[in-house]
Order: structure tokens, then sequence, then C-alpha cells
């Protein structure tokens, strides 16, 4: 219970707010010069959520919490909430609090490192991974060892000099991968490979004898996503690839979806099927790995 002490104090700044002000001037502090006005003491948070939260250490003291925020694109909303996510974990749980935050490419590594500006005293800046920061996995065995480093490395340096092989490294840990991931890790390499590496991937890949062990594999050839290339393929099987590809992407995008929560509406379903554009389907898929919701991904 606050002390007579702690709430007279509390009293004297209430009856003159501006008494802060000339208490600041002789540290160098200059405040505007409007009225000084008593707000509401009650400073609530806002609802935000974080991409994700990992303590290291005993879970109930760790020794330090990361908060890892994946950025895709600039966003200026963050700059205001990055912040708030450090010290929101920080006060919970008594330790150390750290925003990491992993960039796709070189430009919104720059963005992010940018020091956020709290107030003309104070600056804040959380810790950078960008693309020179992800190894480039182009061993096999390696991948095999860590295969969501490799899945990683493949989306964000897909369309670096040695994209190709990365993205062969890849795609050889996904049949070890759980069922219900296989399928939209592969649609994000695919869809982060440009058009060269993908037509050398599909000439590659050869089914003739190949036994799959994971239903990825099946998707894939279905959805028109990797295609064996066989001389002779007639012109008019084009039509039907892009077709394939289009259900393939919204079968990817609704898979996302449902991984992480997010329900379409009538309308957003209604929207999706209607949908017939790849790139833009591949886009809402990009999206929908970090939305926080269905809107969010369909937006214009």
């Amino acid at each position: 219970m606050p002390s007579l002490d702690h709430e007279v104090l509390i009293e004297l700044l209430r009856s003159d707010p501006s008494l802060l002000r000339s208490l600041l001037a002789p540290l160098g502090v200059e405040i505007a010069s409007g009225d000084a006005e008593v707000c509401d003491s009650t400073l609530t948070a806002p609802e935000l959520r974080a991409d994700l939260v990992v303590a290291f250490g005993d879970q109930q003291s760790p020794d330090v919490v990361l908060i890892a925020e994946i950025q895709l694109r600039e966003d200026a909303d963050k700059r205001y909430s990055m912040p708030f996510y450090a010290m929101s974990a920080r006060s919970r749980y008594r330790c150390p609090a750290i925003v990491v935050v992993i960039a796709v490419d070189d430009a919104v590594a720059a963005w992010a490192r940018t020091p956020v500006v709290l107030d003309p005293y104070n600056e804040w800046r959380p810790l950078v991974i960008g693309p020179s920061e992800v190894p480039r996995v182009t061993n096999v065995a390696e991948a095999l060892a860590r295969p969501h480093l490799a899945v990683l490395s493949a989306r964000v340096h897909a369309k670096g000099p040695d994209g190709l092989a990365i993205a062969r490294a890849a795609l050889q840990v996904l049949a070890a991968l759980p069922d219900d991931r296989d399928v939209v890790y592969l649609d994000v390499i695919w869809s982060a490979l440009d058009a060269a590496a993908r037509l050398v991937l599909e000439a590659e890949v050869n089914f003739e004898n190949y036994v799959p062990t994971n239903p990825f594999y099946h998707w894939a050839l279905e959805k028109g996503v990797i295609q064996g290339r066989e001389e002779g393929l007639e012109r008019g099987l084009e039509k039907g690839r892009e077709a394939g590809r289009g259900e393939g992407e919204r079968d990817a995008l609704r898979v996302i979806l449902r991984t992480r929560g997010l329900t379409p509406s009538a309308d957003n379903e209604a929207r999706i099927d209607a949908c017939g554009d790849v790139a833009v389907l591949r886009e809402w898929v990009a999206r929908a790995v970090t939305a926080t919701s269905v809107d969010d991904v369909l937006v214009d």
C-alpha cells in the first residue's frame, strides 16, 4: 500500500502538473509550453501479438527471452510495437528481453537496423538477422542435420548465385519433415525461386522409378509445382499446368491459414476460389506466414 509520503508527493504534482516542466528545466529538457493537464493514470498496453516468443533457461525464471519477428517488407507500425514487445516481455519474465528481426532481403534488414527514437533522449533497436547472417546450406548432409535451417536458407537465398544448389539441398529434406508442413515449405521454396531455377529443377526431377515415401511428392506432381519434362509434351498441357499451379497455391494457402488458426469467412473463401492469378496467389501464401488475419492476407 502506498505510504502517506508517496501520496503527498503525487498530490503536489497533481495540484500543479506544470511543476514537472520546471523540475526538468535544470536538466536541459525543454517541454512544450502548452497547458499541463492531468490525465487518467491507468496505462493499458495495446493488444499486440509478437510472431514468436522463446524463453531460454528455467521456464519459470528464464535467463533471457527472445522475441522473433519475421519481416518480409518494411512496416512503419512495427517501429511502435517492437519496443513494446521487449518491455512487455522484460516485465513479464523479469529478465533481459531481446527482439530479433529476421529480414528476407537487405533493404528490409537495413530498415530494421535503423534505431527507433523513443523520445529526444532515448533510442532502441532490435537485433537484425539479414540475408548475410543466414547460412547458405548447399550440402545435403548439413541440410539433413538441420532441415529447418535448410528451408530458411532456401527461402532467403533462392535468387542468389548459389540459389539452385541451396534449393536442391532443401528439397532433399522435405520428405523427412512432418506431413502437415512439407507441402507448405515446398511452396515457400518454390515461390522464392526464379523461373530459370524452376525449369532446371523440373528437368532434374525424375519420378519414373521413384517410390515416394511422403505425400508431398504426389502433391507436387499433381498440382504442377514440380513437373517432369517429357519429350513431345503437347503445348495444350501448359494451360492445365497453370490451372494446377493455381490449385496448388490455393491448397498451400489454406494449409497455412489452418495451421496458424486463421479461419476464412465465406467471402474470403469465394475470393480465394475465384483467383486464377498464380502470382497473386503466391503473394497471398507469403503473407499468410506472418499475417494476423485473413483480411490482411487478401488485402489488395
